[in-house]
């Protein structure tokens, strides 16, 4: 099934005249574009206090892979609707950063929890059993943090999406060039619809691994202020995919008309383009407080002096006094 009209000219950036004679979509193309400039730029600071200061590797390297989320979801989601006659193949593979940044988040709260797999199961071993979220107290269903195999089993149930992700990329890109997915219909004889479900569950199933990592360990991990960070993953996420299959179905039963130039499954693409624009400006302001580099340096001294390390080499303080912090406790630190 055709994904597309014959795509508009919009409007011609040699010719700044031309803009203020478009139609609304060039207006939208203009606003997204600030929208996902300004909402990178927000992360691009964020990103550079951590790499300025970069003391805790193990936890900062995680959290600039989950900032640069936003850049390059606003980003491409704008180059998705500008050109939106291969918006499906930009989506798609857009949407396997989604996989790394699980993967970052996991193995950041890990760290929170301790630097080892020994150390972390450690934690867990004087925890009872507790009741699974939402359907353990209906049920009286429980699970035992303190199992020799908790971490495992959650880490499968998280981690499984990192693997489903780039595995329904591949399918989407096969039948989108065998003209099987078709992404404008929810039909089951088309790859869209397989698609969209298997993601969906699969994003579902990590998300409740998630919670119930965090609902275990939230009180082991309190002073890095967990919930903040958690709910800027889960929710963007999670809408991101739960608003792609409303749009689609709303555009695969009619309620989304198509016009001239475009068609209801461009229509459908470019309001999940601006929705995830905008959405990233919120993320980006809200990851200042979520993913704060707080004012903790790593130091060693020098003779008389302070060496401040940081990704751009030392920077030395005379007759600074700051207390020394030992290889573990840098790795091992306190972090908003």
């Amino acid at each position: 099934m055709p994904s597309s009209i014959e795509p508009t000219s919009g409007f011609d950036l040699k010719h700044p005249s031309t803009i203020f004679n478009r139609d609304a979509a060039s207006w939208a193309w203009i606003i997204c574009a600030i929208i996902a400039v300004l909402a990178s730029a927000i992360s691009a600071v964020s990103i550079f206090k951590h790499l300025r200061n970069f003391n805790k590797p193990l936890e900062q390297s995680h959290i600039v892979r989950i900032l640069l989320f936003v850049p390059i979801y606003a980003l491409v989601s704008w180059a998705a609707f500008r050109y939106y006659w291969h918006a499906v193949y930009i989506f798609t593979l857009r949407d396997c950063y989604e996989a790394f940044v699980i993967y970052s988040f996991y193995a950041l709260i890990l760290q929170f929890l301790g630097p080892t797999v020994q150390v972390q199961k450690m934690a867990l071993v004087s925890k009872n059993p507790m009741p699974y979220p939402m359907w353990g107290p209906i049920f009286k269903w429980k699970y035992d943090p303190a199992s020799p195999t908790f971490l495992q089993r959650n880490k499968i149930l998280v981690l499984q999406y990192v693997v489903v992700r780039p595995l329904m990329t591949v399918v989407a890109l096969v039948t989108q060039l065998t003209s099987r997915f078709c992404s404008e219909s929810m039909s089951v004889f088309y790859g869209h619809f397989w698609y969209s479900v298997i993601n969906f569950v699969s994003v579902s199933a990590c998300m409740y691994g998630l919670v119930i990592l965090y609902f275990t360990i939230k009180d082991d991990i309190a002073e890095h202020k967990p919930l903040p960070k958690f709910l800027s993953i889960k929710i963007v996420i999670f809408l991101t995919m739960l608003q792609n299959m409303i749009l689609s179905t709303l555009a695969h039963y009619g309620y989304l008309p198509e016009t001239q130039y475009w068609t209801s499954t461009n229509i459908s693409n470019g309001i999940q383009s601006m929705l995830v624009c905008i959405e990233m400006l919120i993320a980006s302001i809200f990851h200042i407080s979520a993913f704060r580099r707080k004012s903790i340096r790593t130091v060693v001294y020098a003779d008389e002096e302070i060496i401040e390390e940081g990704v751009y080499g030392k920077v030395a303080h005379p007759g600074e006094f700051i207390p020394v912090a030992s290889k573990d406790e840098r790795n091992y630190g306190t972090h908003a």
